[in-house]
């Protein structure tokens, strides 16, 4: 039997559409965004980041142990399937989620399964590709006889990024990056250099997406069209409206983004953008990235 651990419903709604083999498992989470536990103990880390999402993202604690924790149990019995399929994408949303399932198979005996991944960067039929949930049942479906059968290397390799991911310190994402060998994952050195280019610059206290926000925005003085030129120029982060209007609201929290009929920039984001003043001044509290929590 065949399990498939798809990236997301967009995905799911094309997969269940195709003739593929076996059951389905949809990921519903982003360990990209806020705290991320270190334990590896599966209990204590899914109530540790439901109660984290709970208390500062505003999620309802019962939806989430309902449509992902609840999904996510099935992990556990892994090993009633002869081949487990992980469908994740070269992005950080992707690639994120997905260092945290070689990490849980990484200390798992896995007997006779076999782990596999489907992990496309591009398609031809989407010159602009930024991820399956756009494909047709076929176009997906077809990408499945290209998987590659993921080797212990890959394994290890997996589970030292998650212990970077989720280290205290950013410094142990930039020690694991100069290790080199990164196996088969090949979309896993892009997608953590996008994730440092998050943590914010010394000189500003910006990280690449509040910048974007800041340099963007006055062209459109509108949310959506920002959004759509982020997607469009940062394919590489794979956020959706969560990650991007989060940042927005820190920003208008934080005195830098005004709404008067349009989004305007204030003195303050000027003062920031030049260098005369740093934005960890301002920004609300607590911000998080994996396991670091980024300094006043």
């Amino acid at each position: 039997m065949n399990l498939h651990i798809l990236n997301g419903d967009s995905t799911a709604h094309s997969f269940q559409q195709t003739a593929l083999p076996g059951e389905i498992l949809v990921w519903r989470e982003m360990l990209c965004e806020g705290w991320v536990p270190a334990t590896a103990d599966f209990e204590t880390f899914w109530q540790q980041r439901g109660d984290f999402l709970a208390q500062h993202y505003g999620f309802d604690r019962d939806e989430y142990e309902n449509q992902a924790v609840r999904e996510f149990r099935r992990l556990l019995e892994f090993n009633r399937y002869d081949e487990i399929t992980l469908w994740f994408e070269f992005d950080v949303f992707c690639q994120i989620n997905l260092l945290y399932l070689i990490r849980f198979f990484s200390e798992k005996d896995l007997g006779e399964t076999r782990l596999t991944l489907v992990s496309p960067g591009s398609h031809p039929a989407h010159p602009n590709f930024k991820g399956m949930g756009e494909l047709t049942p076929g176009q997906l479906a077809a990408l499945w006889p290209e998987r590659i059968t993921l080797t212990p290397h890959d394994l290890r390799v997996g589970h030292r990024a998650w212990q970077a991911y989720t280290a205290t310190s950013p410094e142990a994402l930039r020690r694991f990056l100069t290790e080199g060998n990164f196996g088969q994952l090949r979309f896993l050195e892009n997608a953590l250099h996008a994730h440092l280019s998050r943590f914010p610059a010394e000189a500003t206290g910006l990280g690449r997406v509040e910048r974007f926000w800041l340099e963007a925005l006055p062209e459109t003085g509108e949310k959506v069209p920002t959004m759509v030129r982020f997607w469009n120029e940062n394919p590489q982060f794979g956020f959706g409206d969560v990650q991007l209007l989060r940042t927005l609201d820190e920003l208008k929290t934080a005195g830098l983004i005004h709404k008067n009929g349009k989004l305007t920039l204030t003195d303050r984001a000027a003062a920031v953008l030049a260098g005369r003043e740093n934005y960890r001044n301002f920004a609300p509290r607590p911000r998080f990235l994996g396991g670091v929590e980024l300094p006043a």
